[in-house]
C-alpha cells in the first residue's frame, strides 16, 4: 500500500494492437481505492518473453504522459475529499495529502 504520492506516467494505446500481438485481454475487477477505476481494469496475458518484448515496443511507440508527484498529490487529495476515492482503505495516504473528510476530525 502506497503511503505517499509519487510521480507516475501513463501511455494510451489501442487494445486491438495488443490483441494483434497475440496477447489475450481479460476484464477483471480491480482492487484499488477508486471504485470507478476498478470497473475499468483489464489483465494482459502476455505468455512469452517475445510477447513481452513486443508489448514493450508497442508502449514505447506511443507518447508517455508524465504526471508530477505534486499533481498526483493534488489529485489524490481532491479524490479523497469528493468521495471518489475510499479514504478508509488508505489512511496513511489520505493523511499525507492532508485530505479533509467531512465528518472526520482533523
Amino acid at each position: 500500500m502506497k503511503k505517499e504520492p509519487d510521480h507516475i506516467a501513463y501511455a494510451v494505446f489501442d487494445s486491438a494492437a495488443v490483441e494483434a500481438l497475440g496477447i489475450a485481454i481479460t476484464k477483471t475487477p480491480g482492487d484499488t481505492i477508486d471504485a470507478v477505476v476498478n470497473q475499468l481494469h483489464y489483465d494482459l496475458h502476455v505468455g512469452t518473453a517475445g510477447n513481452l518484448l513486443n508489448l514493450a515496443a508497442l508502449i514505447a511507440s506511443v507518447p508517455i504522459v508524465p504526471v508530477t508527484k505534486k499533481r498526483v498529490g493534488e489529485l489524490l487529495k481532491a479524490g479523497f475529499e469528493n468521495g471518489h476515492l475510499d479514504h478508509t482503505r488508505n489512511p496513511p495516504l489520505r493523511d499525507k495529502v492532508k485530505a479533509h473528510i467531512p465528518g472526520r476530525p482533523t
